[in-house]
This record gives structure tokens, C-alpha cells and sequence, in this order.
């Protein structure tokens, strides 16, 4: 996994990089290490807690609508467009044409994601990222990003296959 990228935003120091860190059940989209590996591993929920570094916690919906509400007041406006990294193959060609620029450095990439049985779908179009909003343990949530600048709150599945991202402990 390297060193992560970090950056401070909204009062946060978040990694600028979707997890690497390999689990025990961790993996990369269909297996293909070209792929999400290269932009971050995929994690069943209890292995996202595991694979952020010491001093660090996954993110919550709160932690992720203040990144979202400061790039709100940075620009006048917010699109997720803005923080999905387009200068990588991560993002497949809409047929809307936009165009995808990472103006804060946040680097939201379309990793897609793999259900409980191992099936995996939206590589290059969208994005989960697992967030710390558990209710127990059937009920847990993901931020959902789509290349058409739509950002939401998920309930997923606990055994699918996620991108994860971690902020540090204040």
C-alpha cells in the first residue's frame, strides 16, 4: 500500500486516496490488480475498521457532508464532480460530457464495488465508500457516488466489498 496521501480540508485531515491496506479479506475488483488496487482495495465493513492506520477512524456521513459543505463555500457551489479525480482511468466517459476535475484533491475514485457473493459491477462509474454509520450490525451505510455528480447516503449490505477512506482522530 505505500504511504496514503493526506490532506487537510474542512478541518479534517483525511487520506486523499482510497485505502490500500490489505486485510484478511480485503480484495481488488474482480480480482484484476490493475484496477481498484491501483486506486484502493475493496473491504467488507468489519475489515474497513481494521484498515485504517493507527490514529485514524473511517468516515462518517457527518465527516463527509463537512467536506462537502466547505467545497460548497470554497466555490459558490458543489457538484461531486469536483472532487472526482479525472486525470486517471478510474472515471468511464459519460455520455452527459462532463468532465470530471478533482479541484480539491479528495480523489473520489469509480471503483465500483462487489456484493456478499462476490459479484462486482460499476467499476469506472460509480463509487462506495463505507461509512462509521452502523446501526447494528445488518444496518450499516456507504456513501454512494455516481460519475453524473449524485452523492448519497447507502444502506448496504455488511459482507459487500467497499472502498473505504479514514480521517484522523482528533
Amino acid at each position: 500500500g505505500g504511504t496514503p496521501k493526506t490532506l487537510d480540508f474542512a478541518g479534517l485531515t483525511i487520506l486523499a486516496e482510497n485505502l490500500k491496506a490489505p486485510t484478511v479479506n480485503s480484495k481488488c475488483y474482480e480480482g484484476n490488480n490493475n484496477q481498484s488496487c491501483t486506486h484502493g482495495r475493496l473491504y467488507t465493513i468489519v475489515d474497513a475498521y481494521e484498515a485504517c492506520p493507527t490514529g485514524w477512524h473511517l468516515m462518517d456521513s457527518v465527516e463527509y457532508k463537512t467536506i462537502e459543505n466547505m467545497a460548497r463555500n470554497y466555490s459558490g457551489r458543489f457538484h461531486t464532480v469536483d472532487i472526482f479525480d479525472s486525470g486517471n482511468s478510474a472515471w468511464q466517459a459519460a455520455s452527459s460530457g462532463k468532465n470530471n476535475d478533482d479541484v480539491y484533491g479528495i480523489g473520489i475514485f469509480g471503483t465500483g464495488y462487489c456484493d456478499a457473493t462476490g459479484k462486482c459491477d460499476y467499476s469506472m462509474r460509480e463509487s462506495y465508500l463505507w461509512t462509521t454509520d452502523v446501526v447494528d450490525l445488518s444496518t450499516v451505510y456507504a456513501v454512494h457516488h455516481t460519475y453524473e455528480r449524485k452523492t448519497e447516503i447507502v444502506r448496504m449490505n455488511p459482507n459487500a466489498y467497499l472502498g473505504a477512506r479514514c480521517v484522523k482522530d482528533h
